[in-house]
């Protein structure tokens, strides 16, 4: 196996705070090199020895153990470079790559699900406010794509109730026509639907801009065409017209 060319990809050493997104990479990187099974315990270890084929009474080593022996030593090797130094106590004792993986897992099982709770609570309370519709997508979109990073991905059809339920007063006639075919449509339809609607409701707002206006605007530009009042025609003070009172 390329040990030097897998561990180029494992940028994320695992530190007290990041374990769920460590575990994301780690597994990635378990699965381009069909190891996976040795963690989940599917791929487990072969006999160290078997019966020879000319003397089914005695026993002679297995290749397959040796070989299943050889994987698993260097997925612990990964294990192992991945971790801080302070997190190495967790797994220093273990001899195989599924002990160490499980004393881990044990170790960050509450930070793991605090994790997954926070993200859940902020995308089933994520309000648009005054966001174009793209942005509060987009922002979505981040919240289900770490939750899906961590093992815990969230159905088109709940992703569509919590856009629906977080666009304001504004959207009140729209939701309707989506509600009842959650499972018509998907987040990239949504979207391109509010996005239409969105534009729609831009439109009316600046025709009613002129519609409501006009009398006003030619009000101003009636008052800015007219000629200035000569300055000569007020009085000492300030009345229009006025004469100056006199001595005597």
């Amino acid at each position: 196996l390329p040990a030097a060319n897998a561990m180029s990809v494992l940028h994320m050493r695992l530190t007290d705070d990041n374990y769920l997104p460590w575990k994301a990479q780690f597994e990635t990187l378990l699965d381009a090199y069909d190891l996976m099974g040795f963690i989940t315990g599917s791929e487990p270890c072969p006999p160290a020895t078997l019966p020879d084929s000319s003397a089914p009474t005695r026993m002679v080593p297995n290749p397959a153990h040796r070989a299943w022996v050889r994987k698993d030593k260097l997925i612990l090797s990964w294990l192992f470079s991945s971790l801080t130094e302070h997190l190495m106590t967790f797994v220093a004792a273990y001899t195989s790559s599924k002990a160490a993986w499980d004393a881990l897992a044990r170790a960050f099982a509450s930070q793991a699900r605090a994790r997954v709770m926070q993200l859940k609570v902020q995308l089933q309370h994520i309000k648009r406010g005054t966001d174009p519709i793209s942005t509060f997508i987009q922002k979505v979109k981040v919240l289900a794509d770490s939750l899906s990073f961590i093992g815990s991905p969230v159905p088109d059809s709940d992703l569509i109730m919590y856009v629906l339920l977080g666009l304001g007063p504004e959207y009140d006639n729209f939701t309707p026509t989506v509600t009842n075919r959650l499972d018509e449509f998907s987040l990239e339809d949504l979207h391109g639907m509010l996005l239409a609607h969105e534009s729609l409701l831009h439109h009316r707002a600046r025709a009613s801009e002129v519609a409501v206006f006009p009398s006003v605007h030619a009000a101003a530009r009636a008052n800015s065409s007219a000629p200035p009042v000569p300055l000569a025609t007020y009085g000492a003070r300030g009345n229009r017209g006025g004469r100056g009172r006199g001595r005597g």
